[in-house]
This record gives structure tokens, C-alpha cells and sequence, in this order.
């Protein structure tokens, strides 16, 4: 990754680009659709046959946010890391060599 964007901090980047989606509905449904927007704005980033994932796919296993640190910790699911990776090429970063 480049130096003044270590990967630790892209995926913050990338929580923190999904939240603001998410962080404000309570409707099951809404959650759904708001995250599925998500990846269909990702779809031209990830190669074609992770982009036909199936539609509310979890991005994440597990996510975490350390209250009095503000931390993140995440894992993501397959279909969360095509998505992180797609975000990552939409960003002009190369997901592997960390470069543009």
C-alpha cells in the first residue's frame, strides 16, 4: 500500500464508505437495499463472476468498533473482500501491489 495509506486504514475507509450508507436504518429490508447499492456501484471494479455474487450478501463476518478507541476490526466474507478489492480499483489502488 502507499506509504500514507497503510491498509489498515483503507479498510477503515471502506467500513466508514459502507456505514454512511447503512448507519441510520433500522428496516431490515432498507439495510439490505442500501448495502446491494453498495456493491452494484462496485459491480465495473470486480471481475465479472464475483460481481454476479449473490444479492444480499453479507460483506463482513464480523465487524467491531472499539468504543473507547474507536478501532475497527473486521473479517471480511468472500463476497466482502471482492467488494473492499473493487472498492480499492474504484479508488485507483491496485488491491495486490497496492499501487496505482
Amino acid at each position: 500500500m502507499p506509504a500514507d495509506q497503510p491498509a489498515s486504514m483503507l479498510v477503515c475507509r471502506f467500513v466508514a464508505a459502507v456505514l454512511e450508507r447503512t448507519i441510520d436504518l433500522n428496516d431490515d429490508a432498507a439495510h439490505q437495499r442500501a448495502v446491494q447499492a453498495f456493491v452494484n456501484e462496485l459491480r465495473p471494479w470486480m471481475p465479472p463472476i464475483i460481481g454476479r455474487s449473490r444479492p444480499h450478501a453479507p460483506l463482513f463476518s464480523h465487524m467491531e468498533i472499539e468504543e473507547e478507541t474507536g478501532q475497527v476490526s473486521v473479517e471480511f466474507t468472500p463476497e466482502g473482500l471482492a467488494c473492499f478489492r473493487g472498492w480499492l480499483r474504484r479508488q485507483g489502488l491496485d488491491p495486490i501491489l497496492g499501487t496505482s
